[in-house]
């Protein structure tokens, strides 16, 4: 199970010897997200066992993942608890982004040393850091010497190697504001449509820039 938090070995999906994992929230409810605006911080949740679409807010996401923007989270499983209102619809609280084969996670980059061109990302869904590069975040080529970048929200594409510790293929920041926030000039440094949560996410011909994942072409990652 190392390197993704804890479920039972029936309900992690493996992922090249390792299991991704996920521990579901007290009611055990799961559904789809059928949409989700960042802009406004809040989308819907559909095919849950209440038979209604939910309603959740960027509040009840865990805490790395309250900056996603474009179609990260649409279509991607979630696991949540429910509370009925005053009106008597029923709205999503608590809820969490399991870790799937092939898809990126959100998380939070924990350090970042420029001397030696890299540093170390953690995420709610897994239980390892992630190590990262210059080369899988392309756009500290557009920023100030020294940048700032603990606890700076970002969405990454990670491969496992053979002894379990995780290496970032690809790593973008959650929003256009926080790339602009550190100095970086260039449209597209959120979670653009590249990151929809579609089937072989990370398998897809032309995965790099490619039109429309939103990086500029200056800013192509390089090989990992």
């Amino acid at each position: 199970m190392k390197g993704f938090k804890g479920q039972s070995p029936s309900m992690a999906p493996e992922l090249g010897g390792l299991s991704a994992s996920f521990v579901p929230p007290s009611s055990g409810l799961s559904g789809t997200v059928k949409s989700w605006n960042g802009a406004k911080g809040f989308g819907f949740i559909q095919g849950s066992a209440l038979g209604t679409d939910v309603m959740f807010s960027k509040r009840e996401l865990p805490d790395d993942a309250q900056d996603v923007q474009g179609k990260f989270l649409t279509g991607r499983t979630v696991y949540f608890d429910a509370q009925e209102g005053p009106d008597g619809r029923q709205k999503a609280t608590t809820v969490m982004i399991p870790h799937v084969e092939g898809l990126p996670v959100p998380g939070k980059i924990k350090s970042y040393s420029e001397r030696h061109g890299w540093g170390f990302i953690t995420s709610s869904a897994l239980t390892e850091d992630v190590r990262f590069d210059k080369n899988s975040l392309a756009a500290l080529e557009g920023m100030q010497p020294d940048p700032k970048l603990a606890g700076v929200p970002v969405v990454v594409e990670f491969v496992a190697r053979p002894d379990g510790k995780l290496n970032a293929k690809r790593v973008m920041f959650q929003s256009g504001e926080i790339a602009e926030r550190l100095g970086v000039k260039g449209p597209g440094f959120g979670a653009a449509p590249g990151f929809a949560a579609t089937p072989g996410f990370g398998a897809a011909p032309g995965f790099g820039a490619a039109p429309g994942f939103g990086a500029a072409p200056s800013f192509a990652a390089g090989p990992v």
